[in-house]
């Protein structure tokens, strides 16, 4: 009976969240988890940034958000079981796992995109005159379909292997992606730049890059609290001078880029 309502809840669980993807139970750690979402920088406006005797600084600000589809995803379990003696509780997680990592491979996962880790070992008080031991395990499961989800949790409920710890999204090429922002970044900059000069009439010589801050925002640490569930929140569009892959129904990575260049208008000195 206990079995059933336990797969009963994971399914629930699964089937509620698999639509907007997931975060895991890891959110549930956190009681202030939607106070600590991280914002970006994407510029005050403030043009006007110091003064000298000889000239006037002034900089120019761009801030780019690219959303990428991850190349894979990792899901992590974790699981525990009882036994009378160390040898016996780590055995029964073993022999677990080893039956779960067999199944995987009916759905295209190898032993290569599984890995066990161990995590703690204790004893525990039965009753008066018992001690258990306890062993605690984590299993990271790496998959590229992300409708595999699904069918992966379903097979972990049906091997007693209920807490889905969490889902990491990963993208791989971190380089191309910082590329990317910096060519689109400053492409902004010199758009600006120009435009400043023709419409002002105005003379800005570049005294240098000031500032360039990349960031980046997962799914999994973007879901905000709402009564008794979370719900994703991404990054909010409207602030940015320029949105490559908006976002729709899936969540993506959000990676950021700030450049801030700054220029200097020489003052006319008094004859």
């Amino acid at each position: 009976m206990k079995k059933a309502f336990l797969m009963f809840c994971l399914l629930f669980f699964v089937n509620s969240i698999c639509f907007a993807q997931v975060a895991g139970n890891q959110i549930y750690s956190n009681q202030n988890y939607d106070k600590n979402l991280r914002q970006t920088e994407t510029g005050n406006g403030n043009l006007k940034t110091n003064e000298s005797p000889d000239y006037q600084t002034y900089s120019i600000e761009s801030s780019v958000l690219l959303n990428v589809k991850p190349d894979s995803y990792i899901a992590v379990f974790g699981f525990d079981r009882l036994g009378s003696t160390s040898d016996n509780s780590n055995s029964q997680v073993n022999a677990v796992f080893e039956d779960f990592v067999k199944s995987l491979q009916s759905l295209g996962i190898s032993k290569d995109d599984v890995f066990i880790d161990f995590i703690t070992q204790s004893t525990t008080i039965v009753d008066q005159t018992t001690r258990a031991f306890q062993t605690r395990k984590t299993m990271a499961v790496r998959y590229k379909d992300r409708k595999l989800f699904e069918k992966i949790v379903t097979l972990a409920a049906s091997k007693d292997i209920f807490d889905l710890v969490k889902v990491d999204y990963v993208v791989s090429d971190l380089e191309k992606v910082r590329g990317e922002l910096f060519a689109q970044a400053s492409d902004i900059l010199k758009s600006k730049h120009k435009k400043y000069m023709d419409t002002f009439g105005i003379t800005l010589n570049p005294r240098g890059l000031a500032i360039e801050k990349y960031d980046a925002f997962y799914p999994s640490e973007r879901y905000k609290g709402y009564v008794k569930s979370f719900y994703y929140e991404p990054i909010e569009q409207k602030s940015f001078d320029r949105v490559i892959n908006s976002v729709g129904i899936e969540p993506l990575v959000q990676f950021t880029v700030y450049l801030r260049m700054d220029y200097s208008i020489e003052k006319l000195k008094e004859k």
